[in-house]
C-alpha cells in the first residue's frame, strides 16, 4: 500500500479479517467512487457468484502515493464520500465498516474516526451470503 497506488476493495470475514479483496484502478478514490460506485457494485456482484461467496463487509483502501497525490491528507469530501458510499452499499447488503487512506510515508487515516470521531468498527452482527440468496447486480 502506499508506494505503489491503487485502491482496493476488501472483504473481511465475520471477524474482521482480510478474506479476499478486487482490485481497483489507480485513480479510484473515495470521492470517485461515491460519485460512479459501478465498480463497486461489480465487485460485489461478482463475488456473490463465486463458489464461497466474498463476505459483505468491507474496507476501502484509497491508497494516495505522494508521486500521484502531493497533499494525501484526506479533506471534507472524502468524509462526505464515505457516508454517502455506506448509504449505497448498504442498498445492495454490504456493511462498508470502515474506509482508510494511506500515503507512501506510512501515514493513514479511518474515514469512520474522521466521520464520527470513533475508529471502532461496528460488530458483524449478521450471516454471510450463500450462493443465490441476493440476486445478482446488473
Amino acid at each position: 500500500m502506499g508506494s505503489r497506488g491503487g485502491a482496493e476493495i476488501w472483504h473481511l470475514d465475520t471477524n474482521d479479517c482480510f478474506s479476499c479483496y478486487s482490485p481497483g484502478g489507480t485513480f479510484d478514490t473515495l470521492v470517485r467512487w461515491a460519485s460512479s460506485p459501478d465498480r463497486l457494485y461489480k465487485s460485489r456482484s461478482e463475488g456473490l457468484m463465486a463458489v464461497t461467496p466474498c463476505p459483505s463487509r468491507w474496507l476501502l483502501i484509497d491508497s494516495r502515493p505522494l508521486w500521484i497525490v502531493p497533499q494525501p491528507q484526506p479533506s471534507d469530501a472524502d468524509i462526505e464520500a464515505f457516508g454517502l458510499l455506506q448509504q449505497l452499499l448498504a442498498a445492495i447488503e454490504v456493511e462498508l465498516v470502515d474506509a482508510m487512506i494511506f500515503d507512501d510515508e506510512c501515514h493513514w487515516w479511518s474515514m469512520r474516526e474522521l466521520a464520527t470521531g470513533d475508529g471502532s468498527w461496528p460488530i458483524a452482527v449478521h450471516d454471510e451470503p450463500t450462493p443465490g440468496t441476493i440476486e445478482p447486480l446488473p
